[in-house]
């Protein structure tokens, strides 16, 4: 189910996705403490490019002012709770790239599928996106494995910065024909 606003017209900041489980929406303010707890534990963090390790509360602050303009960067909950955030961006090439994380304790539970499913079903249905990029650095054979699932097929390898890591580690980028 795909919520806008009460006038019926898609805004920024009133996109809502709802799977069978999850439910994409924005991240608020109430919500912080645990976006710090999740991204911020080193084994999520080391495999996101833009994520600090430790993540602060300063961290936060700043991530928060940067979604608020980004109408597809939502984060995912489950019964209200923060569990992981997902979105697509214009990356560097100009085309639309997918990225996620999820809460450690909500590994292997198919959330990242289930929630990449929902936004990218939106992605094609309400804003008629064809081709959407993803990649993973070596080694996150998890993330190999949702974007399998989903459908992306290779399309290069080569470098990332991770800024947690503070250094440029090797990734595998892949693309979805939607």
């Amino acid at each position: 189910m795909i919520s806008s606003d009460s006038n019926g017209k898609k805004s920024t900041g009133m996109i809502k996705i709802e799977t069978e489980r999850l439910i994409l929406k924005k991240l608020k303010r109430n919500d912080m403490q645990a976006l710090i707890l999740g991204i911020g534990e080193w084994e999520v963090a080391k495999w996101l490019s833009n994520v600090p390790h430790p993540y602060t509360e300063n961290d936060a602050e700043d991530w928060l002012g940067i979604v608020a303009h980004q109408e597809l960067n939502l984060n995912i909950f489950e019964h209200n709770a923060l569990v992981g955030g997902i979105g697509l961006e214009i990356n560097d090439h100009g085309c639309w790239e997918l990225g996620y994380w999820l809460d450690r304790q909500h590994w292997q539970r198919g959330y990242a599928v289930e929630a990449a499913k929902g936004l990218l079903d939106y992605a094609a249905k309400e804003l008629s996106i064809e081709k959407i990029e993803a990649s993973h650095m070596k080694g996150n054979d998890a993330s190999a494995r949702v974007l399998k699932k989903l459908g992306f097929k290779a399309k290069g390898i080569g470098k990332v910065y991770s800024v947690a890591r503070k250094e440029k580690v090797p990734c595998k980028t892949l693309v979805l024909e939607l």
